[in-house]
């Protein structure tokens, strides 16, 4: 459902009272992780472990080693005061 004001366009849910938002969100958290492994004896870089099927990326290569970056989103936990909250959702 679309309702128009002061000339522009806003979105809004069907179904949903105007001008309230729900409380009951999902919080992300953006993890960036580093690191370090030594090349291996051929001089190719050894990539570190892959886990939750994340990717490791080359950042910078030098002397032998190799900078690994992991990118990725993480679940937030909730506090006690958003918890109590999510349970009325």
């Amino acid at each position: 459902m679309m309702a128009a004001s002061n000339g522009g366009a806003q979105r809004r849910l069907a179904g949903a009272p105007k001008g309230k938002r729900s409380h009951c969100t999902a919080a992300n958290i953006l993890v960036i992780e580093h690191i370090v492994t030594a090349d291996m004896d051929d001089g190719q870089p050894l990539p570190p472990h892959i886990d939750n099927d994340v990717l490791w990326r080359v950042v910078r290569r030098a002397d032998g080693h190799t900078l690994w970056r992991k990118i990725f989103l993480q679940s937030k936990p909730n506090s006690s005061a958003h918890a109590r909250r999510a349970a009325d959702c």
